[in-house]
């Protein structure tokens, strides 16, 4: 199944094309992209103003590079935020129009759940020697020092990504509150990973000083390939949540499962 991804929720347009690796079945199946099987996110133009400007050429750019036409694309998966109000909506358009034209649904994803499943790609199936969990913490930024986040627990005998609370935004003050109070709900190593970590790497190293994992630099923002993916997951799963735009109130100190 030829799906493409959309994220534009941040500072850039990420496009991406995964399809299903035909040699997998049921839950087993690997992320593959259409050249060489590696992982290709065509365009990501750090332009937040512009991002309506590029998308057409850069998906056709991929098309292109990939061997793929518009027809052959059978499934959209577009972030539908938190993020930058312009950009949720700019991608939650295209998405639409696309599918629209093609005739073919569009997932929304959250960009929090696409974030926290960019993740658990990174582990690489199959995951049976992996740990029993891991406690998954992405972050993005909202305003000034303040943060969307929430936790989820991937189990990775059964290949399972549960959200464990709200998604919140939240301020600096209620955001290390709210982390200490997750750190005992939520014991054991934590991984963490989004564009909102920055400044506040410090703060997790004084609540969580042995259970803090950084992910890598190169999985903080999203990316349309993890967009994708998790749209794909979604579908296989029975899930069809709406392109609709993702708004979340401030929040303070509040553990909601």
């Amino acid at each position: 199944m030829l799906t493409l991804g959309i994220e534009t929720t941040a500072d850039r347009l990420s496009l991406a094309l995964l399809e299903k690796d035909r040699r997998a079945s049921g839950a087993s199946w690997s992320p593959e992209l259409c050249e060489g099987g590696r992982a290709i996110t065509l365009w990501e133009k750090k332009e937040p103003l512009q991002q309506d400007r590029h998308w057409t050429q850069g998906i056709k750019t991929l098309l292109t590079k990939t061997g793929k036409t518009f027809s052959r694309i059978q499934l959209v998966g577009v972030s539908c935020g938190p993020g930058r109000f312009t950009g949720v909506r700019v991608g939650i358009t295209m998405a639409k129009t696309l599918g629209y034209a093609l005739k073919i649904p569009v997932l929304g994803v959250s960009t929090l759940d696409a974030l926290a499943w960019q993740w658990v790609i990174e582990l690489k199936p199959p995951h049976a020697h992996k740990p029993e969990k891991q406690i998954i913490c992405p972050i993005l930024t909202a305003i000034r020092d303040e943060v969307f986040t929430a936790i989820y627990i991937f189990h990775p005998k059964t290949g399972k990504l549960e959200r464990r609370t709200r998604r919140l935004w939240l301020e600096a003050g209620s955001f290390e509150r709210n982390i200490r109070a997750w750190a005992k709900t939520f014991p054991g190593a934590w991984v963490l990973l989004g564009n909102g970590l920055k400044g506040k790497k410090d703060a997790f190293l004084s609540i969580l000083p042995s259970q803090a994992r950084f992910a890598t630099a190169s999985l903080h923002p999203l990316h349309a390939d993890s967009v994708a993916s998790y749209a794909l997951h979604l579908w296989e799963t029975g899930k069809r949540p709406e392109p609709e735009p993702l708004y979340i109130k401030k929040s303070h100190v509040e553990l909601s499962h």
